[in-house]
């Protein structure tokens, strides 16, 4: 089982306990400390140190922040955990003022068991950034936020490269919030630089008009998914001992890999790849209903927006909706159904068009040459 799917049960556990009124001190033991446990750090002193000493000033009774996540007994991450379901924005002074106090550590998260926080200090040496560099919701896991979690599991954690993944984070958030102003609203001077970097003259209101709109479609065009800096290269799915993917029977050589731009027609399949995961197939009806699956459980609270975004091919009630011979095949435990008696090629653009709309990563395709 990878990281997502972990995290995924998780998820279910933490959504039992919306309704029971967690305090402080159970949403650390059922809800955080788990969390964190994923990420490979144990439940000891040597990983997870509770109360951690963080007073700048001293006093009869010295502050601590709730955790220190440590690794080679110095202090990597501090963690201020809150009763689930607290607003945070209430807190984010507390976990400066614990930040600026444990100087050895450059990374605090603020957290009420479902809603992580990532900060740093970027912008000034030990005075945490006003905003985070990373925000983990666990009842919306998606599979480019995991990837992201990736340089803080215990195994993989190396400061330098954390703190560039971290710069790469904050960089990319305020290109992808300025991007999506402009596309919302292009601002006078964006549209001149457009205009002035493609050679094109704008010379009366009414063509500034047009080029602005032009500007807004394709921006628009181009937006697909969640946009974010490369993800870590794939050493570890998780924190602990990593599961490495169960590759498929013989190797899987770079020209058996089908491009997207290549027919489905006539190939057979015997394998994919889906976020560091490998799945054997043996045809593609399989492949179609194994990748549906993967994403009902990837995306359990949005899956069945896939009714609306392709009605002629997903249904609940398929023999109702689908044509005689539809051959529908079930989803996971999703009550939903999907068509597979089409040709591969409308089955890619099924799984394109999945792809765009929950903002995930194109599976890999291998076929079998022989």
């Amino acid at each position: 089982m990878g990281l997502i799917e972990k995290l995924q049960d998780l998820s279910d556990t933490i959504k039992e306990y919306t309704n029971q009124d967690l305090d402080e001190a159970n949403t650390e033991m059922l809800c955080f400390e788990p969390f964190i446990e994923l990420l490979g750090y144990q439940r000891t002193l040597t990983d997870m140190q509770r109360q951690y000493p963080a007073d700048m000033r001293g006093g009869p009774k010295p502050k601590t922040v709730d955790y220190a996540i440590k690794k080679d007994d110095a202090p990597i991450m501090i963690v201020e955990c809150k009763q689930l379901g607290e607003d945070l924005d209430a807190h984010t002074g507390q976990l400066e003022d614990y930040f600026a106090a444990v100087q050895e550590t450059r990374f605090g998260v603020l957290t009420d068991g479902r809603l992580y926080r990532f900060y740093t200090d970027l912008d000034k040496p030990n005075l945490m950034d006003s905003d985070p560099f990373l925000e983990f919701d666990l009842f919306d896991i998606q599979p480019s936020l995991v990837a992201e979690l990736k340089p803080f599991t215990k195994s993989r954690f190396d400061l330098d490269k954390a703190l560039a993944a971290a710069r790469d984070l904050k960089y990319s958030k305020a290109i992808q919030e300025f991007l999506t102003g402009q596309l919302e609203s292009p601002t006078e001077d964006f549209v001149n630089h457009i205009a002035s970097s493609t050679n094109i003259a704008i010379n009366t209101p009414e063509q500034r008009q047009r080029i602005t709109e032009i500007i807004q479609q394709t921006l628009k065009a181009l937006k697909v998914g969640t946009a974010g800096p490369p993800s870590p290269d794939p050493e570890s799915d998780e924190g602990g001992e990593a599961d490495e993917p169960s590759p498929p029977t013989g190797d899987l050589d770079s020209d058996e890999v089908l491009e997207l731009d290549q027919t489905w027609i006539g190939k057979k399949i015997k394998a994919f790849t889906f976020e560091g995961d490998t799945h054997e197939v043996k045809s593609w009806v399989e492949f179609l209903a194994r990748f549906c699956e993967i994403l009902s459980e990837v995306y359990p609270n949005q899956f069945e927006e896939v009714l609306q975004l392709k009605p002629h091919h997903f249904s609940k009630n398929p023999d109702a909706d689908f044509p005689r011979g539809a051959s529908p095949k079930p989803i996971g435990g999703t009550g939903i159904y999907v068509q597979a008696n089409i040709n591969n090629n409308v089955k890619k653009e099924i799984v394109k068009d999945l792809v765009e709309h929950f903002g995930c990563n194109m599976p890999v395709v291998y076929i079998d040459e022989n």
